[in-house]
């Protein structure tokens, strides 16, 4: 998917963030990983800095944004490496070191 296409979900996304429809908005992001897989998307960086991290502040579920760093690894390799050790789950962040 292009970056003009991957743009035109925006708007879906910023209206479930401020309407705060939280299980739409998590279905739409994973929805767009396989699309983002490619690691060639301007929209990787609000993707997470925007999206999940409204996500994640109004629904707690932090765990499904790890789950997507994962999954498009390994162009969120800086990011995940950086989550898992402010979280402490030292044993997810020992494994991403040694693959």
């Amino acid at each position: 998917m292009a970056d003009r296409e991957v743009g035109y979900l925006s708007s879906y996304l910023q209206y479930y963030l401020q309407t705060k429809q939280w299980d739409k908005l998590l279905r739409w992001l994973k929805w767009m990983i396989p699309y983002l897989k490619d690691g060639e998307s301007d929209f990787l960086d609000p993707y997470f800095d925007y999206y999940w991290t409204g996500y994640v502040k109004g629904s707690g579920d932090r765990q499904s944004e790890l789950e997507a760093m994962r999954q498009l690894l390994p162009h969120t390799y800086e990011r995940y490496d950086e989550r898992l050790m402010k979280l402490g789950d030292y044993r997810r962040w020992i494994d991403c070191r040694w693959r």
